[in-house]
């Protein structure tokens, strides 16, 4: 019910790091409908589809078409966490010769 002119989900996208601007608090129609097109482009970015019968569905306060979003959005910043936490830490191999060079001494090996 809290999301139907979009607003609340914008504010949710910007806690998350993405970028929606100009989505207005207001319950115009006209402006309900731009606001969901807006944040149906970012939700495009973050791999989320928003569907027009979902953005109705949203609109028209059907229950549990927001959260549905919402876990959607949820899983897909999981899935980035864990994507950027695999990359930020060395593969096992690497560690292994990295300790092995600091513990003998021989910085050469490594970066040889």
């Amino acid at each position: 019910q809290d999301f139907a002119n979009g607003w609340l989900l914008a504010d949710l996208l910007k806690k998350i790091g993405m970028e929606v601007e100009g989505v207005k608090d207001t319950n115009d129609p006209r402006i309900v409908v731009k606001n969901f097109s807006k944040i149906s482009t970012v939700l495009t970015r973050l791999r989320v589809k928003l569907t027009p019968a979902t953005a109705q569905e949203i609109m028209t306060k059907t229950a549990g078409a927001a959260m549905r979003i919402i876990y959607q959005i949820r899983m897909e910043t999981a899935r980035r966490k864990k994507l950027a936490a695999a990359r930020s830490t060395p593969r096992k191999e690497s560690r292994s010769r990295m300790m092995k060079a600091i513990i003998t001494g021989d910085m050469e090996k490594l970066y040889g």
